[in-house]
This record gives structure tokens, sequence and C-alpha cells, in this order.
């Protein structure tokens, strides 16, 4: 953290989004010695980190949780086509349109998505 602004100015989401910029990953990657990578207080100080006004922070942590929760979303969904193609491939299409129909509804639930009209 730059020393002009105390830790608790920067939301954990926000520092995080920021660390994973990879302009800021290929700085951070001279702090590595030896054969790990470890960050500590003094790195940070040497990391010119930008203060974002309180509002923007809550925007920026509202995206990511959405992302978080749409990353989610996605690998259930995707989990599920896997399993449609591989039951198409080894049983036909009709069985796995019968899994995708006796199982649509609770795999939108467990992604949380709605239900299908």
């Amino acid at each position: 953290m730059s020393p002009e602004f105390p830790s608790d100015a920067i939301l954990p989401e926000v520092l995080t989004c920021y660390l994973n910029l990879r302009p800021v990953r290929l700085q951070t990657q001279r702090f590595v010695r030896g054969m790990s990578a470890h960050l500590y207080p003094r790195d940070f100080a040497t990391l010119p980190t930008p203060l974002l006004p309180a509002d923007l922070q809550v925007k920026v942590q509202e995206k990511a949780a959405l992302a978080m929760v749409t990353r989610r979303q996605s690998q259930i969904l995707l989990d599920t086509a896997t399993s449609a193609v591989d039951i198409s491939i080894r049983d036909g299409e009709d069985a796995a349109l019968g899994f995708l129909g006796r199982n649509g509804d609770a795999i939108l639930n467990s992604a949380g998505l709605t239900s299908r009209l």
C-alpha cells in the first residue's frame, strides 16, 4: 500500500482487481526472491496504488461480486452442456434432450437462474 493512505482506505476487491492488472503483475514480478514470490509491505509501498473515491470502489466491489456469481453460473451451465453432449454421443440426441428436460429446472435453480418459460 502506498504510504500516503491507510490500508483500510481501499476495499479488498479493488486491491485484488488492481493487483491482477497485467502491468501491475509485471511490476510485482521484480519482487520475486529465490524460488518463491512473496510480497512484503515494503514492496507494496513501492507500487503506485491509486486511491479511488469510495463510490467508485463500491461499484468495483459490486462488479467483482457479480463476476463471481456469473462465473459460477457459467461453470454450472458448461458442466451441464458437457454432460448433455456426452449423453448425446453415448445414448443419442433424444436421451440428451430427456436429460435436459428432466433436470433443466434444477440445473437453472442451482445456477441461481430463473426457470424456463
